[in-house]
């Protein structure tokens, strides 16, 4: 079954890959030697021991009609002996029966319910799929940060579908601040992930190569067009300290705006207001403080740090004049 790579809507991971367990060395050898009736074989005998690893095995053998015909019922039926002794590998199986309809009624929420036991434990696919489900909104309410967060465990364990689902997020700005950077990022770990083969990874290399395209508009435009609103902050706070001196000394404050004097507390409400839209418009263009990443930043944490000043003396003032 071919799999597309594409940005929406996410996709599912079909079955995960066969996990043999030790002690099933004979059906191992028989299953990489294409005998796969005998490794059907020796895996009945541990499944119906109870072994939760060869419940599993089998379950994917009816999955894929390999050694014997294929029998989406039994498969779920050996998926869910295995996933109710909580194996994480059986409960993404599971899950996934349950969104494709395999064996069973088609019910995300049973799918997201299973993907998330998997999740829990650290289960790569599962946290994968977990994501797709939060980022198309089946059997939960639509929510990309959650998918995100899903897809960034998965990515950071190397899963090249997750790092891609993740990088498409930045990319768009979906649950996450829009980072080309990021994107390009995990586009290129993607591409260098071996368990792609070359028509995905020559996908992902081409995501990857567009986002640097997007970083180099992004840095030209904030070369060229410099956003107004931050200059009352690049200007620097009103010298708040100086008008609370004149004033001590019973002369006067001598604020100014664009010419016009103010109160000194008029004053630094406006810089607060100012300010503060000034940082929410810079710290939101995530695309300028990578592009960017040492100079930006340092402006913003100075900013924050006036902004934090001038909220101190305004309350210091409002609190004098109570008394």
């Amino acid at each position: 079954m071919k799999t597309l790579l594409v940005i929406l809507p996410f996709v599912l991971l079909l079955w995960s890959a066969v996990c043999f367990a030790g002690e099933f060395e004979d059906g191992l050898a028989a299953y990489k030697r294409g005998d796969y009736k005998t490794a059907v074989a020796k895996w009945t005998i541990g499944a119906n021991k109870g072994d939760a690893e060869a419940q599993n095995n089998l379950g994917l053998m009816y999955a894929k009609g390999l050694g014997v015909p294929q029998d989406d019922k039994r498969s779920v039926s050996w998926f869910r002996k295995a996933a109710e002794k909580d194996h994480a590998e059986a409960q993404n199986n599971l899950g996934l029966t349950y969104a494709k309809g395999l064996g069973v009624p088609q019910d995300d929420k049973q799918a997201v319910s299973w993907f998330r036991k998997a999740a829990e434990k650290g289960y790569a696919e599962a946290q994968d799929n977990l994501g797709a489900m939060y980022a198309n909104g089946r059997g939960v309410s639509q929510d990309y940060k959650q998918a995100a967060d899903w897809f960034r465990k998965a990515a950071e364990k190397g899963s090249a579908r997750a790092q891609i689902h993740l990088a498409s997020l930045y990319d768009k700005g979906l649950g996450v601040a829009q980072d080309y950077a990021e994107a390009r990022k995990w586009y290129g770990l993607a591409a260098a992930n071996p368990s792609l083969d070359k028509e995905q990874r020559e996908l992902a290399t081409k995501n990857s190569d567009n986002a640097a395209k997007k970083i180099k508009e992004a840095q030209k435009q904030a070369e060229t067009s410099p956003e107004p609103a931050y200059q009352p902050c690049l200007t620097g706070p009103p010298a708040l300290r100086e008008i609370d001196e004149r004033e001590q000394k019973g002369l006067p404050a001598n604020a100014m705006r664009s010419g016009v004097p103010v109160t000194p507390q008029r004053l630094a409400e406006v810089y607060v207001a100012d300010c503060s839209y000034s940082l929410e418009k810079l710290s939101s263009a995530t695309m300028l403080s990578k592009a960017q990443s040492a100079q930006l930043q340092g402006i913003i944490n100075l900013w924050q740090k006036n902004l934090d000043y001038m909220k101190q003396w305004l309350q210091h003032r409002r609190e004098n004049k109570q008394n």
